[in-house]
């Protein structure tokens, strides 16, 4: 797949209307198929912004925020999501819970 013209094509849709949600979701998901987490990130926080209720958008942030080692952003929008109805695998809510708990320690 080619994400980098989709992500052109995005770029677009956005600029004719910045406030479309599916725009901002898509090019976050191919930023995350790129590699990009941390642009992928600022799209999905954008489309949770403008829709506090976007599940997808909370799980898939959740997935970018694991990938870039942020567990606690990480488990708290898996939280949200679960939260909101959506259905987390449980194994990889303990795997964050473990992750972050880590995380939290190695700073102290």
């Amino acid at each position: 797949k080619d994400y980098n013209t989709a992500i052109k094509d995005f770029d677009c849709a956005i600029k004719m209307e910045p406030e479309m949600l599916e725009a901002y979701f898509e090019r976050g998901n191919a930023f995350r198929n790129l590699d990009k987490y941390s642009e992928a990130i600022a799209d999905y926080t954008k489309v949770i912004e403008l829709d506090k209720n976007y599940l997808q958008a909370y799980n898939n942030r959740a997935v970018a925020f694991y990938v870039n080692k942020q567990y606690a952003q990480a488990l708290a929008d898996v939280q949200k999501a679960m939260a909101l109805g959506f259905e987390v695998n449980l194994e990889f809510v303990d795997e964050l819970t473990k992750a972050a708990g880590q995380k939290q320690n190695e700073s102290k």
